[in-house]
């Protein structure tokens, strides 16, 4: 099965480190799982360009933007990479993806990930897509909510669709600094975010580098 591992990226200070930390945690993946890291980049004249492990699409940074970046690296992933399952995941967060994909049985029609069951939508932090869904959400810009944050409208659409969503929540962990085996994702959002790249070092390092 070939996973591929989109972590929603944006230039700046912290968030370089923080794909520093992460680009050491990634090559603990299996072969059959691709990763990316993607942005917006007005400065590039293609719609979208690969450059090692980036990807840059067309387009301006901006809260405003985060539902149609969204939607452009799901349709340009869709018609230029060959996956399986697709796990949407950020840059604060570390995420073990083959032990998430593990967790469903399912192998087509799945969006699954952390629910909110209070707001019944799923998380961004971590959104696990089969291919089917991919096509379903690119296929279907015209009933999108782009003015919404991007998990929530797509949280929407699928709701919409009569297509449920399967949590896993029990194997997300919010700001946590010790091992826990049943912790699949690892959410680091502080207040100050020195401490959540001292956190995410100590995750790597004492966590995740020492059992491969």
């Amino acid at each position: 099965m070939k996973i591929l591992n989109l972590i929603l990226y944006s230039p700046g200070e912290h968030y370089q480190e923080m794909r520093e930390i992460q680009r050491r945690f990634l090559k603990t993946f299996g072969a059959n799982i691709s990763c990316y890291f993607y942005c917006y980049d007005n400065t590039i004249e293609e719609p979208f360009k690969f450059e090692g492990d980036m990807l840059y699409l067309k387009g301006t940074e901006g809260w405003d933007t985060m539902s149609p970046k969204t939607y452009d690296v799901l349709a340009t992933c869709l018609r230029q990479l060959d996956f399986d399952i697709l796990v949407r995941t950020n840059i604060s967060t570390l995420c073990k993806v083959q032990q998430v994909v593990d967790c469903f049985t399912a192998t087509e029609k799945l969006f699954g990930g952390n629910v909110w069951k209070e707001a019944n939508f799923m998380s961004g932090i971590c959104m696990v897509l089969t291919r089917d869904m991919v096509k379903m959400v690119v296929e279907s810009k015209h009933l999108l909510q782009f003015w919404e944050p991007e998990d929530v409208m797509i949280s929407y659409f699928f709701n919409n669709m009569g297509v449920p969503m399967t949590a896993i929540n029990e194997h997300f962990g919010w700001n946590i600094d010790h091992d826990d085996e049943k912790i699949y994702v690892f959410r680091n959002k502080r207040s100050d975010r020195n401490q959540d790249l001292q956190i995410m070092r100590q995750i790597v390092d004492e966590i995740i580098l020492p059992k491969k």
